[in-house]
């Protein structure tokens, strides 16, 4: 009861404060911008793996604002959290910098692979859940070139619901009901700060058929994750447009949004007089050294029944995007290197899962 009731009190704190934020006319406006959906075993993939393991669901549902370009009062219009960074990125007298805000709700969940044993699998993936809200600043000073903070704040354990949503959706779709999340870590209150910065790196002579480079740099510390990621994503397509999102899990990026958002949802820099449709494919590659996993590991305060995380961990990722006008739909599937030192199961712990987003762009 007392995890239902601080998960509740944590959901009704974000649809409140997104709520009060549209009051008032004479700032801008809320938008439900993203839907974002991750999961290792409902979309299709091309390699078969058992499903329902390791990084097994996110969900995550984003709204937005646009907050100026051109325009000093738009600093007034930050979260009080972010103005000094913006101050710092872009000082008041550099009008052309454009600013975006976006708050997310999303829910992850973690299981080893066998989900219908009870007993605990200290050799494998423990059980874990993450429910939380985020807070996202972008700042751009070009057109291609972005800086992306982010702060999400949630509960872990079993207040983050992941029991019952994970259960309530396998007896819906009538598949085997995972047993074993009497053994997720206990409760505890999350905090993490993520930096990302991206490039846009494209030939300036027009093409018939266009390419561009975006390398990434990815930067995050907190109770849950500390790590710092490098990688790039090529894509080749028509009227390309926009930078790369980033993947929920892991908070890695991931490939290209409107965050639009790998990315991460968050409103892109309006593309003044763009094609009503846009098209492209893309695939890249990430590395990440890890200092601290909670998912893997468990909590910096006290001593949890996890795994030992590997300190370098690889992704591989390719999918599509797809515009027309101001809707987007955008699929990945990313392929993971082991996370940690697997000594049970059918394999060393490659991983792979599919990520769609359906976004809104109003820009």
């Amino acid at each position: 009861m007392r995890q239902t009731a601080l998960s509740s009190a944590l959901l009704l704190l974000c649809l409140t404060t997104v709520t009060a934020a549209d009051a008032d006319d004479t700032t801008p406006r809320w938008y439900f911008s993203q839907f974002h959906w991750e999961n290792d075993d409902i979309f299709p993939q091309p390699t078969s793996e058992p499903g329902d393991r390791f990084y097994t669901n996110g969900l995550r549902l984003t709204w937005s604002k646009y907050l100026g370009e051109d325009d000093h009062n738009q600093f007034d219009n930050l979260p009080g959290w972010s103005k000094w960074t913006a101050e710092k990125l872009c000082p008041r007298k550099e009008v052309e910098c454009t600013f975006a805000a976006s708050f997310s709700i999303g829910q992850e969940f973690y299981t080893p692979e066998l989900i219908e044993v009870r007993a605990p699998q200290p050799n494998d993936r423990p059980w874990v859940g993450w429910l939380y809200t985020s807070w996202m600043l972008g700042i751009s000073r070009s057109e291609t070139s972005r800086h992306d903070f982010d702060l999400q704040i949630g509960v872990t354990g079993p207040a983050s619901l992941a029991e019952q949503v994970q259960s309530e959706w396998h007896r819906l779709i009538d598949t085997g009901v995972p047993r074993g999340w009497d053994n997720q870590f206990d409760n505890e209150i999350g905090v993490n700060l993520f930096y990302d910065y991206q490039k846009i790196i494209r030939p300036t002579a027009k093409r018939r058929v266009e390419v561009d480079f975006v390398p990434n740099l990815r930067v995050a510390g907190g109770t849950l994750m500390t790590n710092m990621a490098v990688g790039g994503v090529f894509r080749v397509g028509k009227n390309i447009s926009g930078f790369p999102f980033r993947r929920l899990e892991s908070f890695m990026f991931t490939g290209l949004s409107t965050l639009g958002s790998e990315q991460q949802p968050q409103a892109p820099i309006l593309a003044k007089g763009r094609p009503k449709w846009e098209f492209y494919i893309f695939a890249g590659g990430y590395g990440k050294a890890v200092a601290h996993n909670y998912f893997l590991e468990g909590s910096l305060f006290r001593s949890d029944p996890g795994v030992n995380p590997e300190e370098f961990v690889w992704d591989v990722l390719y999918g599509f995007s797809l515009r027309r006008k101001q809707w987007r739909l955008t699929y990945t599937i990313s392929r993971r290197g082991p996370e940690f030192d697997r000594t049970v199961g059918t394999d060393n712990g490659i991983h792979n899962f599919s990520s769609l987003f359906v976004t809104r762009e109003i820009f």
